[in-house]
């Protein structure tokens, strides 16, 4: 872009510097011309006078007037300039003439070239720039509506947030905060958590156990805003204690009620909540078995839903 108006900015300088060249050598040439034709009328008139003059000397005095004297010298009349001067000014301005040299007759041409160039690059700005214009207004529309449906996500998160965290600890809060609320798009999101019992704190300052819960809790929080069809988790409660693995596993069979859920675990209280054990051993050396057992018996010989562990 800022190429093509250097370029454009060039084209037209040179087509204004021609455009005052071609005025300036039209103008003198027509002073020019209209001098030659001044003078030559007044070379004519001249030497009608002295032919006049010549005439009447004949008429007159029976001679002619080179018997008078020397031509050289000129006879005194009203004329202030003999006809041989007359000749030396007319020959003085061919001279100037000359050496002003000929109209560039493919400057106009050139000028047409140059102007249609100009023409079509000032057309492909134009387009580049509605081009640009209807860009930048699309990234508004997609900025807003991405503004507006993060923002709502964001407060139904926290609102799943206030539900679940106690849920986990028995009592106390955690919020999601922006830590930057003027420009959404582009701000960080800080978790803040009230153990019960507890100051509200950041997720850094807290144990291991409290840090699993709190983050069970924010990705159950967007798991029941919007649940999908099966959960896969890999050890999730490994960093908690017994009290902490009911509490875990009550809000498992909540959420196992719409989805299914499958956790792989090592914790024997966590597979007593399951509906669907699946146990991996090897029996000979290089070869695994899996070995299923179904806890559920109301839902025994059926789809499996609810939970199964691995």
């Amino acid at each position: 872009m800022i190429t093509d108006e250097k370029e454009f900015g060039e084209i037209d300088a040179r087509l204004n510097e021609n455009d005052d060249q071609i005025s300036q050598i039209q103008n003198q040439r027509e002073e020019l011309h209209q001098k030659i034709r001044m003078l030559e009328m007044d070379l004519a008139e001249k030497r009608i006078k002295r032919e006049n003059l010549e005439n009447r000397c004949q008429e007159y005095y029976h001679c002619a007037i080179a018997d008078f004297g020397n031509t050289d010298k000129q006879p005194d009349d009203t004329c202030e300039q003999s006809p041989e001067e007359l000749e030396k000014i007319l020959v003085t301005i061919r001279q100037k003439i000359v050496t002003i040299g000929d109209v560039n007759l493919e400057a106009i041409r050139e000028f047409e070239e140059q102007k249609q160039r100009y023409d079509f690059l000032c057309e492909q700005r134009n387009d580049l720039v509605k081009a640009i214009d209807g860009l930048h207004r699309v990234i508004r529309k997609i900025n807003r509506i991405t503004q507006e449906r993060f923002l709502d996500t964001f407060n139904r998160i926290n609102e799943k947030l206030q539900e679940v965290f106690p849920r986990l600890f028995e009592g106390g809060s955690a919020r999601l905060v922006l830590t930057n609320p003027n420009e959404p798009l582009e701000t960080g999101v800080e978790f803040l958590v009230h153990p019960p019992g507890k100051k509200l704190t950041r997720m850094s300052l807290l144990s291991g156990g409290e840090k699993a819960l709190s983050a069970i809790s924010f990705i159950f929080s967007i798991f029941l805003l919007r649940p999908a069809s099966f959960c896969l988790m890999d050890e999730i409660d490994a960093p908690l204690d017994d009290a902490n693995i009911i509490r875990f596993n009550n809000l498992m069979k909540v959420i196992g009620e719409k989805s299914q859920l499958i956790m792989i675990t090592h914790n024997k209280s966590s597979m007593e909540f399951a509906d669907t054990l699946f146990g991996i051993t090897m029996e000979q050396k290089g070869l695994s078995k899996v070995v299923s057992v179904n806890l559920d018996r109301e839902n025994h010989g059926k789809d499996i839903h609810g939970i199964q562990l691995v």
